[in-house]
């Protein structure tokens, strides 16, 4: 009976997987009936619509969930509208927002940063490679409410520099991995990082060339 079960299990995945990629192919058909569905069902599609780049501002709200706990959407032309959409998920724990082939990261600004980091308290890795137009403000932001942040990746962020730092620093003692690559952080905001309360955990520092 339970190697049955077990049979019929492994041809249900198949098949609903298949169903979930023929529904993403035809996303605009049943775009308003996503949002009742279940957070199992919903996960899978965030999956394989992030991997196709076809999470936008317009539907990225009909399969967001509040138990969502990792998004990426580095393939995916999002802005601030989306961010105020996922600040709804209060558990979420890893965004990656780093610009995709041929993507540039225009529309993600600190106010979209901003908005996520004051909901989110349980964020964990943050990446934000390529995000142009993003300020130590929505850095700011992240360090005072999301004190379990381990991961930032601020590589080619050229408007962050040192006050980024001094406030990861001060306020992030998990912290062990920051990207600084193409930014325009100095000397005293790497020592004020390297000085603060992440000193003990703190493997890796990419500064900029």
């Amino acid at each position: 009976m339970f190697m049955a079960t077990m049979s019929c299990h492994r041809q249900v995945d198949p098949l609903l997987d298949r169903c979930l990629h023929c529904l993403c192919k035809n996303l605009s058909r049943y775009e308003s009936d996503l949002e009742p569905l279940p957070p199992n069902i919903k996960d899978k599609l965030i999956t394989i619509l992030s991997v196709q780049g076809r999470l936008t501002d317009s539907n990225i709200g009909q399969v967001l969930h509040p138990s969502v706990k990792r998004l990426d959407l580095r393939e995916c032309n999002v802005s601030d509208d989306a961010l105020r959409l996922i600040s709804r998920c209060r558990q979420l724990q890893k965004i990656n927002l780093n610009s995709g082939r041929g993507l540039e990261r225009t529309s993600v600004t600190s106010e979209g940063i901003t908005a996520v980091a004051e909901s989110c308290p349980y964020l964990r890795e943050v990446t934000l490679k390529k995000c142009y137009n993003l300020t130590d403000d929505g850095i700011l932001a992240l360090s005072l409410n999301c004190p379990l942040l381990q991961i930032v990746n601020l590589s080619g962020c050229f408007r962050v520099g040192d006050p980024s730092l001094q406030a990861l620093g001060q306020n992030c003692p998990l912290l062990h991995s920051v990207d600084l690559s193409a930014t325009k952080v100095t000397d005293d905001g790497i020592i004020a990082l390297v000085s603060g309360k992440c000193s003990e955990n703190l493997k890796i520092v990419r500064p900029t060339p």
